[in-house]
C-alpha cells in the first residue's frame, strides 16, 4: 500500500470522523474522537512513520485544547429545542 493509497483510505475518513465527533455537544463523543484519531495514527505508523507521527500531533492538539464535547455550534439547538448558554457550568 502505497502512501497516498493510506492517506485516503484511512487517513480522510480518520480525521473526518475525529473533527465530528470532536465538535459534538457531548464530552464522551469528543473523547471518542480523540481516541479515533490515535487509532488512525497507530494505523498509520503500519504504512509509514511520517504519516502516522502527523495524525499523533493532530490527536496531541486536540487533545491539548480540552475542548472536547464543548460543540462548534453555538446558538439554539434545534434537536433539543434548547436555547444555548454562554456559560459552560450552567449546562
Amino acid at each position: 500500500m502505497t502512501v497516498l493509497q493510506a492517506w485516503l483510505l484511512i487517513g480522510v475518513p480518520v480525521l473526518f470522523a475525529a473533527i465530528v465527533l470532536f465538535t459534538s455537544r457531548s464530552q464522551s463523543l469528543g473523547t471518542l474522537g480523540v481516541l479515533v484519531t490515535l487509532a488512525g495514527a497507530v494505523a498509520m505508523t503500519t504504512v509509514d512513520r511520517a504519516s502516522g507521527a502527523a495524525l499523533g500531533v493532530v490527536a496531541v492538539l486536540l487533545y491539548s485544547t480540552g475542548g472536547a464535547g464543548r460543540g462548534a455550534v453555538t446558538g439554539n439547538d434545534p434537536v433539543r429545542g434548547t436555547a444555548a448558554t454562554t456559560d459552560a457550568n450552567s449546562a
